[in-house]
């Protein structure tokens, strides 16, 4: 059993074996756990990453039974209905209602924009009675309920009708309730309610009432409890939640005063479980029984034997026995979702750097570099072995980021990997900021490129502090020497380099000649190895900044300065604007260059520096309001993916078409989870492109499968193919530009797939099972003959078995 639940991990090795060209996956950490359900005797849980479940007998996290989108998604509750249907709220990408079968958990029914006419921002909990259901919804600013009932005869949910006319303002919903025939909404700015039972027009504003002494007060929540009601009303000037009884909602009793606030509570028989940041509280008979210490919890649930379960924002679940024992479990997955830097290696391995760790991901296991202020914990975990993995493996460095903290780049140099830990400070045995060298498999041998010594520079003087480093972008150039933006140099060196036997040579505005200045933003590296520096303007008095591209030929002798070549390239040399985000040299040496203005393609004159373009285009995708996170990243074959920070991801391909017509992918149009798209990275062997969203990362089976100039061995699925079929079968890793020819065994001739009939996309063919007439084959072993035009072939075999 171990076995199989680790081969269902989301880890895209094992998932690509066989996908089909299109299709999306997804990689979404399931640390923060958002609600709690006991289900089968199993506990699921609503995640930011998913819906996963954990099995208490065997203590194991089992993922794979359910869909890639619920394991993937934005989940902010779920619950179970009277009727036996698991009810879900997806808060991103989009909000959307799933209702499973509580048998095998399978989605019966799904509601969204479509139903209610309207995209909505979010979904955020339910309430039932008998056939009805109330659901919280957003709509950006504004909230409300919507309105299900059950329709007997077809065993189906369906939507009605939405609620958001109240008697106050409401400017957050943080639970609905519904107690015996009354249903109650407890708001940021008081409790509502409304009688069931005798008003049938709740849309009508008239109709809901404002429990007496609640206006202007946080109700969190609000439960049946000793025959009572009990509620929260969190005073937020004293910092105080209190615990209130009534029966009447006319007279109140205290029932007891907590120092912080409420994220939410349940009840237990006379026992009430409280939930805030800082501790899980259990209170019996207005008794603070036990204060369990922890990180944000948000919600519990108790087991048929009286264990308790909480959820964290943080720290995903934690056991509270009856003995009042705390075990704590946390599912392998990544530290978090908002990366803002990847890095894919020789072998596809994914690499994701974030303000809160680094995450390696690969076919069998999720390792992750956690960065905590003051604490270090290096057992080289990593090195565990892989079917032992079920649970958060991590090792922990001493870093903390500034609020604007960020890893641009990681980059791999022989065995080592590199990381520019912006916006930070390093704090315990390494001192403040700069770049990050490691290797997995020894953590314990990290170097830090910081300040000590000179490494980089603070910003002590230039609108920072000498503790404070802010890094742009690296890159590597063709001799293995690591190149680093270092903004708002102190001591005036904005561009240093690691060569390969780990010396650093810095170069000052002042050598520059005034080409380089305060604010470098990415770096390309031409044909040539020179070395192409872009940055954006900027007017401070301490740092200023004129923008454009930097361009260093060194000669190849990097410590030796007297020959350099500096050139400052702005508008008066063709750039549309000298905010310019980022640059990229593809294949042919042409020059990529992405502004604020949009995105210009040039080439380098023969004759540089004496004329600096041979020809530079005007801007294109000039509507695009790009920023300083947008980039551009070009695969081996030679695509431009040109990343935004709202509009998606934009592609030019390498046959000259700007990709959906210039669309490119967007949430609305594709799998990706957000338009907010931090980095790409590939791994070219098997077409997959690797999204770095706010919501998680995205992988792509993508056209673009680029291996080299020979065939390698074809993947060909499934196999065998049984005929009739409603999918094709695939044949998997073409080369670009190919053909395929279909034979018997003993070479009579079937069919041809080509690009232009629609049967051959990038890396794969498809095949329906028919002849060139338009019949099924026979049963039997067939050829597969794969080839270029350029001569380049390769053979497989397939068995087809045609049902009678």
């Amino acid at each position: 059993m171990r076995h199989k639940l680790f081969a269902l991990l989301i880890i895209y090795s094992f998932i690509y074996t066989q996908v089909r060209i299109g299709e999306w996956k997804y990689i979404t950490s399931k640390l923060s756990f958002n609600d709690l359900e006991i289900l089968n005797d199993k506990i699921f849980a609503a995640t930011s990453g998913g819906v996963i479940s954990f099995d208490p007998v065997n203590n194991k996290f089992e993922i794979g039974s359910l869909s890639q989108e619920l394991e993937s998604y934005n989940f902010y509750s779920i619950k179970k209905d009277d009727k036996g249907f698991i009810w879900l709220a997806a808060d991103y990408p989009f909000a959307k209602i799933y209702i499973l079968d509580s048998k095998n958990l399978n989605i019966n029914q799904v509601f969204d924009e479509y139903t209610w006419d309207k995209k909505l921002t979010a979904i955020k909990g339910f309430a039932f009675r008998e056939n009805d259901a109330f659901v919280i919804f957003q709509d950006n600013v504004d909230w409300g309920l919507m309105y299900f009932t059950y329709n007997k005869l077809r065993s189906r949910w369906e939507y009605r009708e939405l609620y958001k006319n109240f008697p106050i303002d409401i400017y957050r919903i943080n639970n609905v309730s519904v107690i015996n025939d009354t249903i109650y909404i407890c708001t940021d700015n008081g409790l509502l309610y409304a009688d069931l039972k005798n008003n049938t027009n709740l849309i009508d504003r008239n109709n809901w009432d404002i429990v007496p002494s609640t206006l202007g007060y946080k109700i969190q929540n609000i439960k049946l409890y000793m025959d009572k009601k009990l509620f929260n009303k969190y005073d937020l000037n004293a910092n105080i939640d209190t615990l209130i009884t009534t029966t009447d909602l006319a007279h109140y009793e205290i029932y007891n005063t907590i120092g912080m606030p409420i994220r939410n509570f349940n009840v237990m028989g006379d026992s009430i479980l409280i939930s805030t940041d800082r501790y899980f509280i259990l209170i019996i008979a207005n008794k603070t029984v036990s204060l369990f210490p922890g990180n944000n919890f948000t919600c519990s649930v108790v087991d048929k034997e009286g264990n308790i379960w909480a959820g964290s924002r943080i720290q995903a679940l934690f056991k509270i026995s009856i003995d009042g024992l705390v075990k704590k479990f946390i599912p392998n997955t990544t530290v978090t979702n908002a990366f803002s830097a990847l890095y894919v290696d020789e072998s596809g391995n994914l690499i994701a750097g974030s303000r809160k760790g680094i995450s390696y991901i690969s076919s069998d296991k999720i390792y992750n570099i956690v960065f905590y202020p003051y604490h270090k914990s290096i057992k080289n975990r990593f090195n565990l072995l892989s079917d032992t993995v079920n649970y958060f493996l991590a090792d922990t460095l001493p870093a903390y980021f500034g609020s604007e903290g960020i890893i641009n780049t990681i980059i791999k140099r022989g065995n080592w990997f590199y990381a520019d830990m912006s916006h930070l400070n390093l704090i315990g045995d390494i001192n403040e900021g700069g770049v990050l060298k490691f290797n997995f498999q020894n953590l314990d041998q990290y170097i830090a490129y910081d300040t000590t010594n000179y490494y980089v520079a603070g910003s002590e003087g230039k609108g920072g502090e000498s503790s404070y480093v802010v890094l742009g972008r690296m890159t590597v150039d063709h001799s293995g020497n690591i190149w680093v933006c270092n903004q708002f140099a102190e001591n005036d060196s904005v561009l240093f380099a690691i060569t390969p036997d780990n010396r650093f040579i810095h170069f000052s505005i002042s050598e520059s000649k005034g080409a380089l200045n305060y604010i470098l933003t990415d770096i390309a590296i031409d044909n040539k190895n020179r070395v192409w520096v872009s940055s954006y303007a900027h007017t401070s008095e301490t740092s200023p900044s004129s923008g454009g591209i930097a361009v260093l030929d060194h000669k190849n002798t990097l410590f030796d300065k007297s020959d350099d070549e500096w050139v400052w390239i702005s508008t008066n040399k063709g750039l549309s604007s000298n905010n310019v985000y980022s640059v990229a040299f593809d294949k042919d040496n042409e020059l990529w260059i992405l502004t604020a203005d949009g995105i210009q393609r040039a080439g380098v004159a023969d004759n540089f520096p004496k004329k600096i373009f041979s020809y530079i285009e005007s801007p294109v995708l000039t509507g695009i309001p790009f920023d300083k996170f947008s980039r551009i990243k070009i695969d081996n074959l030679g695509n431009k993916w040109i990343t935004t920070s709202g509009a998606g991801v934009k592609l030019y391909t390498y046959e000259g078409i700007w990709y959906n017509n210039v669309e490119g992918f967007t949430s609305s149009n594709s799998g990706l989870l957000s338009d907010n798209i931090m980095d790409i990275a590939f791994y070219e062997p098997d077409g997959l492109v690797f999204f770095a969203t706010s919501q998680g990362i995205c992988v792509l089976k993508s056209e673009f499968g680029y291996y080299g100039e020979k065939y390698r061995k074809l993947k060909i699925f499934p196999s065998p193919y049984k005929i009739p079929s409603s999918e094709y079968m695939v044949i998997d890793g073409l080369l670009q530009g190919s053909e395929v020819k279909i034979f018997t065994i003993d070479g009579y001739f079937i069919r041809k797939l080509t690009k232009e009939d629609g049967n051959v996309i990038g890396s794969q063919a498809y095949w329906d099972g028919k002849d060139k007439h338009g019949n099924y084959v026979s049963s039997g072993v067939y050829l597969i003959m794969a080839y270029i035009r350029e001569g380049q072939h390769t053979v497989e075999k397939i068995a087809i078995i045609k049902n009678k």
